[in-house]
């Protein structure tokens, strides 16, 4: 009889602990049959059915496709040094950098796009627009004017290497200038010294 893990084993999270293990077993042995007796040797083909399993990694406690887990991790994102408070709009979360800031992202080592997703603020700054500049280390990714109004998402392509041999990676933002919206937005009372506002930054793999 062929051997199968059903469809359903792998919908279901697996987490830690005697009770999930209890679980996927009880799930695996009732689809490939009964234990064998005691001092019978048996040795089954393996079928598709058995490489399935390799397809799936664990992540948090849940199965997943490896291609998930691998997009799940690269979209962990450590907002680390020069960063004010989280702020919500809606559904949407953003984060306004103090001029410098800092974040930390998981190592694709390899060719990738990072994906910046920032708002710039029309007229702050008059005629010339803000500088933004992203660097890893030493290595300029991206310098750019944030001109314009409203929440923008600038691609960056990452060559391989570019991020280092580490398994993570430092990914500095800094501005040019910075402003205190008191100072320059009519009725404001914020006194916040205000780099640029970052609404995420994502690392991607190609097709």
């Amino acid at each position: 009889m062929e051997r199968r893990i059903p469809r359903r084993s792998f919908v279901i999270g697996v987490g830690t602990g005697a009770a999930a293990a209890s679980l996927l077993l009880a799930t695996r042995e009732s689809a490939l049959g009964p234990p064998p007796v005691p001092g019978e040797v048996s040795t089954p083909a393996r079928t598709a059915g058995d490489a399935c399993c390799s397809d799936y990694a664990d992540y948090d406690g849940w199965l997943v496709t490896l291609a998930d887990k691998r997009r799940l991790v690269l979209d962990r994102v450590r907002y680390d040094d020069g960063w004010h408070a989280a702020e919500r709009h809606g559904e949407a979360t953003s984060r306004w950098t103090r001029g410098s800031a800092t974040l930390t992202v998981v190592n694709p080592r390899t060719a990738a796009t990072l994906h910046f997703d920032y708002n710039a603020l029309a007229g702050v700054f008059g005629d010339a627009p803000q500088v933004v500049t992203l660097s890893a280390g030493d290595r300029v990714l991206s310098s750019f004017p944030a001109g314009g109004a409203g929440r923008r998402v600038l691609d960056v392509p990452l060559g391989t290497g570019v991020l280092g041999d580490g398994d993570r990676a430092v990914i500095r933002i800094g501005v040019d200038r910075t402003f205190v919206p008191a100072n320059v937005i009519e009725g404001s009372r914020d006194t916040r010294e205000l780099g640029i506002q970052v609404y995420g930054v994502r690392i991607e793999l190609p097709d």
